[in-house]
């Protein structure tokens, strides 16, 4: 009888715990399978927002939405990472670059460091989809370079993590002005990865 009264709180805990795994686990394991989809398997520009994927780099990342803005971009969940948006502006000059990100809530002009970095982590596979049609993109950093000649604005060949320097002031086909966010300064949607979508 005493053995009785030991094993029982033992084994309704062992129930309560057996339960709780139930509930947990098939959410874990779902983030989990979630976290392993290949970016190059999926169409970035249609990913539901929350959802997260490698890429060949084995950096993961996740579809954002900024709630202010309602802009769309994607999240580099690595160490340091940033919020790198879709929406860009092409044909332009780099000296348009800090106006038009400064009209874009809590974004400002890639810095080469941020290129660098997110280039590392293969952000390649998600932002390429906003240039696709473009050859060559070259991507405007913060950098300007004064030179005798004039200053020169220095660019991020994207397919290629080339550095060019270009005039800052001419308009180029193939120049682009993506915007960024620090990722610790922007709150995520939800931090469950589980979680359906709210709309907006």
């Amino acid at each position: 009888m005493g053995i009785r009264r030991l094993l029982n709180p033992l084994l309704a805990s062992l129930a309560a715990l057996a339960c709780l795994l139930f509930v947990l686990l098939p959410g874990v394991a779902h983030a989990q399978l979630r976290s392993q989809l290949r970016c190059e398997a999926i169409d970035v520009r249609v990913a539901p927002v929350d959802s997260t994927c490698r890429t060949k780099a084995d950096a993961e990342f996740q579809r954002y939405r900024n709630p202010t803005s309602g802009a769309l971009g994607w999240r580099d969940l690595q160490s340091g990472g940033h919020i790198w948006y879709d929406t860009v502006k092409i044909n332009a000059a780099q000296v348009e670059a800090e106006a038009y990100c400064g009209k874009q809530p809590g974004e400002r002009v890639p810095t080469l460091e941020d290129y660098e970095l997110a280039d590392t982590h293969g952000f390649v596979e998600l932002v390429g989809a906003a240039v696709a049609k473009i050859s060559k993109p070259l991507l405007f950093s913060s950098k300007i370079a004064p030179m005798a000649v004039g200053d020169r604005a220095v660019g991020f060949a994207l397919f290629t993590g080339d550095y060019h320097g270009v005039p800052a002031d001419k308009v180029f086909d193939n120049a682009v002005i993506m915007c960024v966010s620090l990722s610790s300064t922007v709150p995520l949607v939800t931090n469950d990865l589980t979680a359906p979508v709210k709309p907006k």
